[in-house]
Order: structure tokens, then C-alpha cells, then sequence
């Protein structure tokens, strides 16, 4: 019989890549003596302005998910089959929450022993179920195609893409042998990833056990724009001020001082008031415009030339 040796995530992923190349025998075994020792820190975090040493119905709503899938994952390894836990194996696994300050910060005390507990029972390709229990795995690429909000959620965590591919062609190759029992669990995953991903709508981070899932966005002060009339005198400086796309005439506004560019593109057709412009620049004389402008935070970004009375 081969025996596979498991002491960290990368081994998990080798052995996900030799199995859905069918590289694996039928019967194998798993060496996860090495990777049971190790801790493994399991938290959610949200920073937010109402998230500070508290947590609401959403964030209640991931962790009882993320409870359900533990109980059906140690339902399949010891009973065989998914399925109600008695009272006394429910109570082994259940996680205890302990909240921190400063931010939502919610981690599972009893984590290491729970996955411990599982661990040590799992056989065959029941360790590839290890990819949905560790927090270095994170299946949510059906979310991130699928839905808008998750779209724009940013995902930072490295090889992320070549897991979660992994993972999700493996759990279908297994699903053909216990096609219910995993599609539960899988489910479940799904809902799981969901609710997590759907606290990014309000927080202004979301980070689960080192995976970021939303950065917290910089503040960006909206812009005024103004659009108003600045009819008045001005001098022609400059006719046929040539831009990519239009023609314009430089301008300075008799009273104030103030010097800008004007687009011409309703009267570079009319003769009559470009033969006005003309006559106004060649003669030095100031001329009575009605102009349409916008305004950025009162900083004037276009102008146009609508009529020469």
C-alpha cells in the first residue's frame, strides 16, 4: 500500500494534484502525524466603524455555517454517513468563541483540538476534506464569477487560484463515490463563503484567518461639479487654439483678469459671429460673449462659446 506523508498545506496540494490526474491507487494511506502537531489558528476579523469588540446577526450567520459544515464533516468520519450527532459527540466539537476588542476579531479556542479530533479519523480520500476545514484553503470561485457583490471583492492569498481549482475537481471525482454526503458538505462550504463574503458590504475589512477578502478603501472626498453661465466682456487673445478634437479661443475676462480656453464648436460654422471674433482679436476690442462653464470645486474645468450677441 502507498503511503502518503502530510506535514503542511503544500503537501495537501501535491497529493490534490495526483489524484485528479488519477496518478493515486484505489486503496492508499495517509501519514498525518506531522501536521497533527502543528497549531493552527483559526479568527475572523472585521474592522469596521460598528464592528469594535462586538458582532451581528452577520457575522453570527458565518460562524453558525461554519459550525454546521465541522458537524457534518465529523458526522461523515465517524459514522460513516452524515447525520445527526448525538448529543455527547456535538458537545466534543462544538466551538467556543472568544471576541476581542478593537475590532470584530472572533477565533475558535478549541479549534487545534476539534481539528485534531477529526484528523485522526479521517482515511482515504476523506483527507482531501481537509482543504474545506483549514483555513489556507478557501473555495469561492463559483461566488466570484457568479454574483455581483462578490465580483468586486478582492481576494489576496497566495497560489489561491491553483487550490481552489484543485480542490473543486477533486471534491467532484469524490462526489461520484459518496455524491451525497460531499454535496452536503459542499453546500454548506458554499453558504459558508457566501455569508462571509457578504459582510465585506459594511466592513471596511474582512479577513479570515490571514486570507484578505476586502482591504479597507482609502477615503475619497467627493468632487462638486458646478455647471453656470459666466457671460461677461472679454478679450480675444487667441483665435483657433487647436485641441485633438476641437477648435477654441483663448480668452480674458475684463474685469477679473482671469485667463482660460473656450471651445467655439457651436459658432466655428457661423461666419457671421466667427467673422465678430475676428474682428474683435485683429482691432483689440473687447467683446460681449454668453458662455456655458463647469467648475470643479469652484476650479474651472470647460467653457464653451454659445452665442455673440
Amino acid at each position: 500500500m502507498t503511503d502518503y506523508v502530510i506535514s503542511n498545506n503544500q503537501n495537501i496540494v501535491d497529493l490534490l494534484k495526483k489524484y485528479v490526474a488519477g496518478d493515486i491507487p484505489e486503496v492508499f494511506s495517509v501519514n498525518l502525524d506531522s501536521f497533527v502537531g502543528q497549531e493552527i489558528s483559526l479568527f475572523l476579523k472585521v474592522t469596521g466603524q460598528n464592528y469594535n469588540g462586538t458582532f451581528d446577526s452577520k457575522i453570527m450567520e458565518v460562524l453558525l455555517c461554519n459550525q454546521k459544515k465541522i458537524n457534518q464533516i465529523y458526522s461523515l468520519v465517524l459514522y460513516g454517513k452524515i447525520k445527526r450527532l448525538k448529543a455527547i459527540d456535538a458537545k466534543k466539537i462544538r466551538l467556543n468563541y472568544n471576541v476581542s476588542d478593537g475590532s470584530s476579531k472572533v477565533s475558535w479556542e478549541n479549534y487545534q483540538e476539534i481539528l485534531k479530533m477529526i484528523i485522526e479519523k479521517l482515511s482515504g480520500t476523506q483527507i482531501f476534506l481537509l482543504a474545506i476545514i483549514l483555513p489556507g484553503f478557501f473555495v469561492a470561485s463559483r461566488y466570484i464569477d457568479d454574483q455581483n457583490l462578490i465580483k468586486k471583492a478582492k481576494i489576496e492569498h497566495q497560489n489561491w487560484i491553483e487550490k481552489e481549482k484543485l480542490v473543486i475537481q477533486a471534491f467532484e471525482k469524490i462526489s461520484e463515490d459518496h455524491s451525497n454526503d460531499i454535496k452536503l458538505i459542499m453546500q454548506t462550504q458554499e453558504l459558508f463563503e457566501k455569508k462571509l463574503f457578504e459582510l465585506t458590504k459594511n466592513a471596511d475589512a474582512v479577513e479570515y484567518s490571514g486570507i484578505k477578502i476586502k482591504s479597507a478603501p482609502p477615503i475619497i472626498e467627493q468632487k462638486k461639479l458646478i455647471q453656470k453661465k459666466i457671460n461677461d466682456h472679454y478679450k480675444i487673445l487667441k483665435i483657433g487654439v487647436e485641441n485633438e478634437e476641437y477648435f477654441s479661443v483663448k480668452l480674458e475676462n475684463v474685469k477679473t483678469g482671469n485667463k482660460f480656453n473656450a471651445r467655439i464648436d457651436n459658432i466655428i460654422n457661423q461666419p457671421e459671429e466667427l467673422g465678430k471674433l475676428n474682428q474683435a482679436f485683429f482691432s483689440r476690442h473687447n467683446l460681449y460673449l454668453e458662455i456655458n462653464a463647469r467648475f470643479e470645486d469652484n476650479d474651472l474645468k470647460d467653457a464653451w462659446v454659445i452665442s455673440i450677441p
